[in-house]
């Protein structure tokens, strides 16, 4: 069975596809859905970057739901692969955008200092 290419990447596939959708479940989405509407209107205010400021806690769910779901279950399912994949992608682009915008805090202002080989 390993000596086949074949088996192998689809077994490595197939780790990448489950750590991938552990991770949006329990790390991005789940938080967000079990955070309640309290959460969800902190989430969705991210959609001012693109002017939206309407409903605030619908968006937020909408994130949370795309990312438990799409990005989660049916990742890790394998199920409408690339269609699932569009909503949490989505929801990642408006984060980074608030992040870079400094809508969302943690964005360019926080400064890492990076270690250096030379001595000043």
């Amino acid at each position: 069975m390993w000596r086949d290419p074949e088996k192998r990447r689809d077994l490595g596939l197939l780790v990448v596809r489950i750590g991938l959708g552990l991770t949006f479940l329990f790390i991005h989405g789940g938080p967000k859905l079990l955070g309640g509407p309290e959460r969800w209107a902190r989430v969705g205010g991210a959609m001012q970057v693109f002017g939206i400021d309407f409903a605030p806690t619908f968006w937020g769910l909408v994130a949370a739901l795309s990312e438990a779901v799409g990005g989660g279950l049916l990742l890790m399912l394998g199920l409408f692969f690339p269609w699932a994949l569009i909503f949490p992608t989505l929801t990642l682009l408006v984060a980074a955008l608030g992040h870079l915008t400094g809508l969302i805090p943690g964005g360019p202002g926080i400064r890492w200092s990076w270690p250096s080989s030379s001595s000043p």
